[in-house]
């Protein structure tokens, strides 16, 4: 992990919390490097694509803005207005855009699940570094 230390003495890893920030700092750039990696450009020169076009594609998955009056985006809203709490009184929440995501071989794996009847919406939040993992690794 990178550290300037300047003249001081490096700080020891003595305990669980400062491993645990070490092994997350590791994480946080093992997801730059693999978002930095799709950042060459020689694809966009020889396509003739422009640059920000080239990383979308690198991401090898479809994303599209979902229409506010489209039955995906309408769900996502009664979500949010059903899971906001009363005690949570003090702010309000709305969606300013919900993107679909088609991850390149994703279909094919949720097939065998797709009439089970318990199906619900997963939230999952991340930092901004890991997304560009999280979107082009097929798990």
């Amino acid at each position: 992990i990178p550290h300037d230390f300047g003249i001081k003495t490096p700080q020891l890893i003595d305990s669980k919390e400062i491993l645990n920030a070490k092994l997350e700092m590791i994480g946080s750039l093992m997801e730059i490097q693999i978002a930095y990696s799709m950042m060459d450009n020689k694809t966009s020169e020889e396509c003739g694509l422009h640059p920000l076009d080239t990383h979308y594609f690198k991401l090898n998955c479809a994303i599209d803005v979902l229409e506010s009056d489209m039955n995906e985006f309408n769900i996502i809203q009664q979500y949010i207005i059903n899971t906001h709490a009363e005690t949570h009184s003090s702010y309000s929440l709305s969606i300013k855009d919900v993107f679909k995501v088609v991850r390149s071989g994703e279909e094919k794996r949720f097939k065998p699940f797709k009439k089970l009847h318990n199906r619900k919406l997963l939230w999952h939040g991340s930092r901004i570094t890991n997304f560009a993992a999280i979107l082009s690794q097929v798990y």
